[in-house]
């Protein structure tokens, strides 16, 4: 499946500014095409989810907590 950067912002419960910054420090690939033209497909959607897994469970596991 493809996805705008927005609707990818949404499924996987993150910022389309966050998926910039990931993209920018090597953590997601870049998507398909460029501008407005951009895709993201269902392996940008299972890393962004893989991604947000490890930081709950290092979060957890050092004692932080967010709020």
């Amino acid at each position: 499946m493809e996805y705008k950067v927005s609707e990818l912002a949404e499924k996987a419960g993150v910022t389309k500014r966050t998926i910039h910054y990931y993209i920018s420090k090597g953590l997601l690939l870049p998507p398909e095409g460029s501008g407005v033209n951009s895709a993201y497909n269902d392996e940008h959607l299972n890393r962004l989810l893989l991604i947000k897994k490890l930081q709950s469970e290092y979060i957890s596991s050092v004692g932080f907590s967010i709020k």
